[in-house]
């Protein structure tokens, strides 16, 4: 028998470590496996005895956000209107949860055997004054291949910049589409760009989508995995109307947005809260709307059912609501985006040389929902354990919102600081079909926390059953079939003990006038990395 000793080289998914000596049939015991190469005799549908070794595991890598900036020739062209970015404080904070964080923008991570690490950070930027006025924050997240940014304004005056980021060692083809008002934009060049290994490419859509009072942008890539961020800019005359950094909404067709938060606006007030849907697909839909606050479920009449003209942006105000935070749940029968905004009016700083309230604005990433193992297309979502990086100079408030059957939901968070250290579990009481929202120095009011981790469905559904089990609140099938009849929330084949918890964090910051917090933005989580290994069979030399 000729000698083979090229090595033979498989990936595959959640494979455990295994030894094993046997035929190529027996390695589909390890779960679905994709050959690469190999150097093994297939003549007879059979091999030499072979030997696994030990899984691999794929490096994980993040990429953050830039800072914010103004864009060249957006300014008012007045120095006196302090117009530019040198006022603005840029942080960025990233690593691995339980390691001390550093302040790299691309964090790459070689995960020992069957190690799950958590990687997180932040990029975040405050700017107290200006057009810039305003606190801009992004979470450092997992390259993909499609992103969907679901937010902005490219009428005069107002800018946005997109950045596309590429943290492979391969070149990307990148292919932009965007949407506005009245329907998909046309970009020509401008809607194709390459992007080189470890390479950043920034984008004016007010140069190739100008007048779009409702933006969306699609960011699709080829050769490698990109990560995508939007920062925004609004101005009303001279006045600042709010800056922030977009991160990318998932597409599907159920979208939940949580922390949105409500001052009371009337029904017609165009400060009110809003929820920005996108239908990209050829054919027209309608989505379902449906409102969660502190206590339950909220009914905004008139607002049950929104029609989504195809490629068309629709802003819907969400004014009528009560002083609070809330979450939004959209429902379509084809896939949709969506994001959330909402304002906060501040007062003019002392030495103010305009006249006028400044603003600023938080956009909020959709979350797909329910999610369910394996949606790998979605990297904002809460399969597994998730991840939040705090930036310094912030002060911290958890949204979770519990859309799963009909029990409360204990959700879990643990808090971290820089130095990878545990400062404590704390745990959150989200009730049935409500939103819940506590301040992070509630939860470790003697921790400087720099990141905060919920534990995943896994963990958190056997702690739900077993309560379960000793409350009797466990749902029967007949109660999931009468909530179906009676229009209750009931998912075909979500268990009622799953805790269905999105989340984010809301964040604020002070700018150089007296009233305190009044820049305002939002970070959403990033989930565990996918368990991708890669497993070497080798085969064994008969003598």
């Amino acid at each position: 028998m000729a000698s083979r000793r090229s090595v033979t080289r498989f990936i595959a998914q959640g494979i455990t470590a295994v030894v094993a000596v046997g035929t190529v049939a027996a390695l589909t015991a390890f779960g679905p496996i994709a050959l690469e190469s190999a150097g093994l005799d297939s003549a007879s549908g059979t091999t030499t005895d072979v030997r696994v070794v030990e899984p691999q595991p794929a490096p994980v890598v993040v990429a953050c956000p830039p800072g914010v900036k103004l864009p060249e020739g957006a300014d008012v062209g007045d120095s006196a209107f302090a117009a530019g970015s040198d006022h603005t404080t840029t942080v960025t904070v990233s690593g691995v949860a339980g390691h001390t964080l550093a302040g790299t923008a691309i964090v790459e991570y070689q995960p020992e055997a069957h190690e799950a690490p958590l990687l997180g950070g932040v990029t975040s930027s405050v700017t107290p004054t200006g057009d810039l006025r305003g606190l801009a924050a992004g979470s450092c997240s997992l390259p993909s291949t499609e992103q969907w940014l679901v937010a902005g304004n490219t009428e005069p005056g107002n800018t946005a910049l997109l950045t596309v980021t590429n943290p492979s060692s391969g070149a990307a083809t990148v292919t932009l589409r965007a949407f506005g008002g009245a329907g998909p934009l046309a970009l020509g060049s401008g809607g194709v760009m390459v992007v080189g290994p470890g390479e950043s490419s920034q984008v004016r859509l007010e140069a190739i989508a100008p007048g779009e009072r409702r933006l969306a942008v699609s960011v699709q890539s080829e050769g490698a995995r990109v990560d995508a961020s939007m920062q925004v800019q609004m101005r009303e005359s001279l006045v600042p109307r709010g800056t922030d950094t977009v991160e990318s909404s998932v597409l599907a067709r159920s979208v939940v947005v949580t922390g949105i938060v409500s001052t009371g606006h009337a029904i017609e007030d165009p400060a009110a809260p809003a929820l920005r849907l996108l239908n990209p697909g050829d054919d027209a839909t309608e989505a379902t709307l449906r409102v969660f606050g502190p206590a339950g479920e909220v009914t905004l009449r008139g607002l049950e059912t929104v029609a989504l003209e195809p490629g068309v942006v629709t802003d819907v105000l969400l004014g009528g609501l009560e002083a609070g935070r809330f979450s939004v749940l959209a429902e379509s029968d084809a896939p949709l985006a969506a994001a959330g905004m909402y304002q906060r009016t501040g007062e003019p700083a002392k030495d103010a040389v305009v006249t006028g309230k400044p603003v600023d604005v938080s956009w909020i990433a959709g979350q797909a929902w329910p999610v369910t193992p394996g949606q790998g297309s979605s990297q904002r979502n809460n399969v597994g354990s998730s991840v939040v990086t705090l930036p310094p100079g912030t002060a911290a408030t958890v949204n979770l919102v519990n859309l799963g059957g009909l029990i409360p939901v204990t959700a879990s968070l643990t808090g971290y600081d820089a130095h990878g250290a545990v400062l404590g579990v704390y745990a959150v009481d989200v009730a049935a079909r409500s939103t819940a929202s506590v301040a992070v120095s509630e939860m470790f009011p003697d921790g400087n926390v720099a990141m905060l981790v919920l534990a995943g469905d896994d963990q958190a559904t056997a702690d739900q059953a077993a309560n379960d089990q000793s409350t009797g609140d466990l749902a029967t099938p007949d109660q999931a079939a009468n909530d179906q009849s009676t229009g209750d929330l009931a998912i075909p084949d979500q268990p009622a003990t799953s805790p269905a918890l999105a989340w984010n964090v809301g964040l604020t910051a002070s700018d150089d006038s007296e009233a305190k917090n009044t820049l305002i933005t939002t970070v959403t989580p990033v989930r565990e990395p996918e368990n991708t290994s890669v497993v070497r069979v080798e085969p064994v030399v008969a003598r």
